[in-house]
């Protein structure tokens, strides 16, 4: 390794994992050609690959399509991907590098039965993200009539027509909600963890859900039922998965390219 080489590190998995699949992954394109590489300790090994600092130097904090970063994303991901058609893997925060191989083994040797568990924790289960990509609009309050036309009778009618509006529009929402809770309960029933706040607040909504390899169809069966359930009442849930548990790893090894 030159003297200018880091060691990029894309995740942790069990020892045991031949590392003879690593090098068919170079010649499938999965690293692009990049030599991936096995650091072991105690059960658990990262895998990594060489990279120069000056790689991640000046990376736009932005993922725009064609960009180094969203390059450097994809090629992340294939590999962890890859890694989770194996077997567990706890994927390592995007742009993580450390100085040399010694120091990731020191790490790893440290930091051993909290990884061990954690890849346990995750071992044999997928994430999957369901997102609420359109909620149902609270209602509005009625406009101000006009004096005009609440003399001359028009008011009332006026009045009453925006009143029944008023509730039609309360209980789509109100039934929105008492949809969506219920999706999210049956989803956190059938998951080991969840992480995210599909409930809350504000525009961007997205729970995570940790969902063990048995209860992945009645997991994707609630889903489909909620998502032609909430298109109903004025919402639009999307899901994605299964994927490698990005949410789950917590792993922060070394210096990442940024915070």
């Amino acid at each position: 390794m030159s003297a200018a080489a880091c060691i990029y590190l894309y995740g942790i998995v069990d020892r045991s994992l031949d590392d003879r699949c690593l090098r068919d992954w170079m010649l499938d394109g999965v690293s692009d050609g990049a030599r991936l590489e096995m650091t072991s300790a105690g059960r658990i090994a990262a895998v990594h690959t060489d990279m120069s600092a000056e790689e991640l130097s000046g990376v736009d904090a932005e993922v725009v399509e064609g960009s180094r970063l969203a390059e450097l994303a994809r090629r992340h991901d294939a590999v962890i991907t890859s890694l989770a058609s194996l077997g567990a893997v706890l994927p390592v925060r995007l742009g993580t590098l450390l100085p040399e191989r010694a120091a990731l083994a020191t790490l790893l040797q440290e930091e051993h039965t909290g990884l061990a568990d954690a890849l346990d924790n995750v071992r044999g289960c997928a994430e999957w993200q369901v997102r609420l990509a359109r909620a149902a609009a609270p209602a509005e309050a009625p406009e101000p009539v006009e004096p005009a036309a609440v003399a001359g009778g028009g008011g009332t009618v006026y009045l009453l027509d925006r009143r029944r509006a008023r509730r039609r529009a309360v209980e789509q929402y109100e039934r929105f909600y008492s949809v969506l809770e219920a999706v999210d309960e049956a989803l956190a029933l059938l998951a080991k963890d969840t992480a995210g706040p599909l409930l809350a607040t504000g525009s961007a909504r997205r729970r995570s859900y940790l969902v063990p390899q048995a209860e992945q169809p009645a997991f994707v069966s609630i889903v489909e039922q909620g998502v032609a359930q909430l298109t109903e009442v004025g919402g639009d849930l999307r899901v994605r998965g299964p994927l490698p548990p990005y949410s789950f790893s917590g792993v922060q090894l070394g210096g990442g390219a940024r915070e």
